[in-house]
Order: structure tokens, then sequence, then C-alpha cells
């Protein structure tokens, strides 16, 4: 996949993660305080993991041809990382 093909389905897939993480909010909402103070800590890693997804996209579109690997390499390290911590947030829902 070029650089251009992999930022724009990465941008994709963090819209579909926010729009995850908006929906767990809601839900959390209705929750009762308990519930809801263990959710926090999962959606706060979960956010972390999307901020830290965010910044490897942008040194992804700012990255030259000689470091595209390795900033490839960093973003699909942050795609797992976010990805297990949806899994595991889901599953505290």
């Amino acid at each position: 996949m070029d650089r251009d093909a992999l930022v724009e389905h990465a941008k994709k897939q963090l819209d579909d993660w926010n729009a995850q993480i908006d929906r767990l909010q809601a839900r959390m909402a209705e929750q009762n305080e308990e519930t809801r103070a263990k959710q926090e800590e999962s959606l706060r890693e979960m956010q972390a993991h999307r901020d830290r997804a965010e910044k490897r996209i942008d040194e992804l579109t700012a990255a030259s041809r000689a470091a595209w690997d390795d900033v490839s390499a960093a973003l699909d390290r942050a795609w797992r990382d976010l990805s297990d911590s949806f899994e595991t947030a889901r599953k505290r829902f």
C-alpha cells in the first residue's frame, strides 16, 4: 500500500474509533458511579492510544521516502495497541 492510501485508510479507521469512543462515553453515562469509574480508566487508555495513532498519521503524512518504513512500522504498532485497547474496553462494557 502506498503512503497516500495508507494515510487515507488510517484516517478512516481513526474516524471509526472516534465514533466508537463516543458510543462508549454515551453508554458510560448510563452506568452507576462505581462502574463508570472502572470504565473511565479504559476510556482514557483508548483515548491515549488514539492520540498516539493520530500523531503517527501526522508523522506519516510528513515523512520523507527514507523515513517511510520506520513511520509505517510505528503506525502499525499504534493500530495494534489501539485495537487491543478497544477490545479490552468492549469486554469491560
